[in-house]
């Protein structure tokens, strides 16, 4: 994982709000867990608001123009609450998701993601294309609601566009914040993405009755397990065969490294084998983990900034 032009000389502060990331995608059919590498699509308002309902936002007098966002827009909280918005007056925001209800909050508004947006409508980041979709790489994305693979996209080379395994266009297939990818590389290499840095919290749902879940590092930089703040969503237990778990993908070995909150003595955060994780053992940028709530329930879980911004 290289960072371009993104961190200063210190892990800690970081000097520029926008950057380049580079993610590496393994060949030979082999898989790779990715994420939109900590960063976002550049924010279109920024202010402060109230949630007078779970599913509205208001703001004085904004001057939005109506519609603006439907459908193609999120709302995000300072805390990393977010919802899609799909509908909107001059200074309303209709959401599709619960938010907080507050009478005083700092949001921020960003396009959706989306597949061209993202990795570019001429592939700018650098995947291997294919006359279809047995010859590139392809993108995967995972629907933790449904349990099953949304679908496989690639690169038409041919017509220069993204495409799905019918061959329709897909570049406009969207991202969601909260949302890992896979990629099943044709050939190793290392994609590039550019965007506005992620300095707020991460919200994000988890399947549950040992459903799987593809949550990504949201964030330009690693982020411990010990401090990745799964302990508010997971189960923990004297085992690991007892507890919820929490999964790593190595691309080198193709296998994940296993992780479970231990929650007996001394509470902390354990490997398969009972060893304490350390600060070594870590989500690193640019990808995602897989997460396997055995636990009955859909939870939240939410993360922090591994990071402090200064402006």
């Amino acid at each position: 994982m290289t960072i371009t032009s993104l961190l200063s000389a210190s892990p800690e502060m970081m000097t520029l709000p926008v950057g380049v990331v580079e993610v590496p995608i393994v060949g030979e059919g082999k898989t790779a867990f990715i994420s939109q590498g900590g960063l976002v699509a550049a924010r279109v308002f920024e202010g402060p608001g109230a949630v007078p309902t779970t599913t509205s936002l208001t703001a004085d007098a904004p001057d939005w123009i109506p519609g603006a966002y439907a459908g193609t827009h999120y709302v995000q909280l300072n805390g990393g609450e977010w919802s899609a918005i799909t509908a909107n007056s001059s200074d309303t925001l209709t959401l599709e998701s619960d938010l907080p209800i507050s009478p005083s909050v700092v949001f921020k508004i960003h396009p959706l993601q989306t597949v061209d947006g993202l990795f570019g409508a001429s592939n700018a980041a650098g995947f291997t294309g294919g006359v279809d979709l047995s010859s590139g790489d392809l993108l995967v994305l995972w629907d933790s609601s449904v349990q099953n693979y949304l679908g496989y996209l690639y690169y038409n080379s041919t017509r220069e566009r993204w495409e799905d395994a019918a061959n329709n266009y897909a570049g406009g297939t969207i991202l969601y914040p909260d949302e890992g990818l896979l990629v099943i590389g044709a050939t190793s290499a290392s994609i590039r993405i550019k965007g506005e840095v992620q300095l707020d919290g991460t919200v994000g749902v988890l399947a549950g009755e040992g459903g799987v879940s593809i949550v990504p590092n949201p964030y330009v930089a690693p982020v411990a397990i010990k401090d990745a703040g799964f302990e508010g969503a997971l189960s923990g237990g004297a085992t690991f065969g007892d507890a919820d778990w929490l999964l790593v993908w190595d691309n080198d070995l193709q296998s994940f490294s296993k992780y479970f909150y231990y929650d007996t003595d001394d509470s902390t955060w354990k490997d398969a084998s009972n060893n304490p994780a350390t600060e070594d053992d870590v989500i690193v940028p640019g990808s995602s983990i897989a997460v396997i709530k055995n636990s009955v329930g859909v939870a939240t879980w939410k993360m922090s900034a591994p990071f402090t911004f200064t402006k």
